[in-house]
């Protein structure tokens, strides 16, 4: 996929990505995953007296929603690396859930990067 990475200054470099999507399977069986962690620490807070009373609900429902999210999470970008527009040094943005509007910093120049 071919994109635009643009500066907080204003300079731009084109730059061309891969992006993943995932399987409904593969989102199952990430959200499940969620839920039985969030579940996991819900139970292992359960013998503690005094936080239990927050901690048990909190973690019941906030499963609910990790799992929700991670459902929704359709599509991952592939690892790649490409100049930075200002410094000209190369740039590294690692596998992550894909957002229309990506922004990062540049690790040399400390420039905000946004990727359109």
């Amino acid at each position: 996929m071919d994109a635009n990475v643009r500066s907080s200054s204003g300079k731009q470099t084109k730059i061309q990505f891969d992006r993943r999507v995932l399987s409904k399977e593969e989102r199952r069986r990430h959200a499940l995953r969620g839920l039985a962690i969030s579940w996991g620490i819900a139970l292992a807070t359960l013998p503690l007296p005094p936080i239990h009373w927050l901690t048990v609900p909190f973690f019941f429902f906030f499963g609910f929603y990790w799992s929700w999210k991670k459902y929704h999470e359709t599509e991952h970008l592939i690892p790649f690396t490409f100049p930075c527009p200002e410094c000209q040094k190369e740039v590294t943005v690692k596998a992550q859930v894909f957002h229309p509007l990506l922004s990062f910093v540049c690790p040399h120049c400390r420039y905000g990067l946004k990727l359109e």
